[in-house]
């Protein structure tokens, strides 16, 4: 990981500690505490795909802890196919495909296939 892209992180990183800090101090004073409204300009449901990606996901998680791995690999195969943003999707069933894969090259690529695209998208505070 680049050192830009590490202290960026680490400054970010600070600056919402510092955010959820300052709001349970200060509660409703904070400036960093959103008006109802706000709070529901901001909050989006999940779309079709998703919602059906979510399901295919604990439907996964399901068949995996129950034994059925193939079908539940299947299962996940389909929630990334609905949801290829959604990197918890991902991690959660590469990791359960083999121990140590969501943090080895198959993740990395990934990342590095995101270009500039960041990872998650910045906090808005």
């Amino acid at each position: 990981m680049p050192v830009e892209v590490a202290a960026a992180g680490k400054h970010a990183r600070k600056h919402y500690i510092d955010a959820i800090r300052d709001w349970v101090e200060k509660g409703d004073a904070s400036v960093y505490a959103l008006s109802p409204d706000e709070v529901r300009r901001r909050v989006h449901g999940r779309t079709e795909p998703e919602a059906l990606a979510a399901a295919n996901f604990r439907l996964g998680q399901y068949l995996y802890q129950q034994g059925h791995r193939h079908a539940a690999q299947r299962a996940f195969a389909e929630a990334k196919r609905l949801h290829p943003e959604n990197w918890s999707f991902k991690r959660q069933s590469w990791e359960l495909e083999e121990l140590g894969k969501a943090s080895g090259p198959e993740f990395w690529a990934a990342v590095d296939a995101l270009g500039e695209k960041p990872y998650y998208p910045p906090v808005n505070l």
